[in-house]
């Protein structure tokens, strides 16, 4: 009985298993799996790494071109647009001080220093901010701009000018304003109080 179950046994076994036919096919089958899922995971890896050193190298020198190239216009830009900056703002501020010696009916005082200008209402008309008198503006000049005191252009006696009761200019005179590109403009006042600017290219 025993010598049965035991044939029995093996002969279970031999059709669980299948033909030898089969089983090679099975395991043929199972290595090519495996070459195919260890060739995906190589890729995978490769493509994980990002950059290689060349291409970063490249990525480099390409921004370095392009930094050459557009640094300096963009700095020229910026020189130029504090240039204009400052030329609108005097502008502004001459008329600002014309008007305010209409209105005040008193002598309206411009003082220029190198990098900057101060307008007060000057009632003593002695050029001198007196404590009774009235500060308009304070300007500071962007930075890079100043005025150019030493230009033959320059017509400002004494770096100043002032504005009568009717609106016009004691001093008549051009004021130069310079930025680190050696870019200039002229600010000039008419003795009838006309103010205007000239480019000089």
């Amino acid at each position: 009985m025993s010598r049965d179950k035991a044939k029995s046994r093996v002969i279970g076994r031999r059709k669980a298993s299948g033909p030898p036919e089969a089983d090679g096919r099975v395991a043929l089958g199972k290595r090519v799996i495996r070459f195919f899922y260890s060739s995906w995971r190589v890729e995978t890896v490769k493509k994980s790494r990002g950059f290689s050193i060349i291409e970063l190298l490249v990525v480099l020198a390409v921004i370095a071109v392009v930094s050459v190239i557009v640094t300096p216009n963009f700095i020229s830009w910026r020189n130029n647009a504090k240039l204009r900056n400052a030329v609108d703002n005097l502008m502004g501020d001459l008329e600002m001080a014309k008007l305010s010696a209409v209105k005040e009916n008193n002598f309206v005082a411009v003082l220029f220093n190198p990098t900057n200008y101060k307008v007060f209402v000057d009632k003593a008309n002695f050029w001198v901010q007196d404590t009774d008198e009235r500060l308009l503006r304070v300007r500071k000049l962007p930075a890079g701009v100043t005025f150019d005191f030493g230009h033959p252009n320059w017509g400002f006696t004494s770096n100043r000018t002032r504005f009568n009761s009717r609106g016009r200019a004691n001093i008549a005179g051009t004021a130069v304003i310079v930025n680190l590109d050696d870019q200039q403009r002229n600010v000039i006042v008419s003795t009838l109080g006309r103010i205007r600017v000239e480019r000089i290219d």
